[in-house]
């Protein structure tokens, strides 16, 4: 049985914490792997650099861009079917969106309609 005094001692209360602090710090820092992050890039250097588009992504783009969240399903399935190995044609038509000044849902509408143009079904 261990015998404490009735009054602990701050300072032994204090090691005995920075101890088990430094211990969970060294635990942690030993079991995680650094991430190496990319600088903050547009979506369209971004399809520069991948050689397929993936759901995760084309999702995050439209809802940044205000896409109709019952045209989601759809918008997923059938189009980005068309465009998933595809990353040069979203970019070239993203770059054409640009040049057309288009934000918000209208962008999103002229990439649909680009993209069902320019690859077939």
């Amino acid at each position: 049985m261990l015998m404490l005094p009735k009054k602990p001692n701050s300072l032994l209360v204090f090691q005995i914490g920075a101890l088990a602090n430094s211990q969970q710090n060294a635990e942690r820092s030993s079991l995680t792997v650094p991430v190496r992050t990319l600088p903050n890039m547009k979506f369209i250097d971004y399809l520069a650099l991948q050689t397929k588009v993936s759901k995760g992504d084309f999702a995050f783009w439209m809802r940044r861009w205000g896409a109709e969240p019952r045209s989601m399903g759809y918008l997923l399935d059938t189009i980005h079917s068309r465009l998933e190995r595809r990353p040069d044609t979203l970019e070239s038509i993203l770059w054409d969106a640009e040049a057309h000044k288009l934000s918000g849902p209208a962008l999103v509408g002229f990439v649909v309609s680009e993209l069902k143009a320019r690859v077939p079904a």
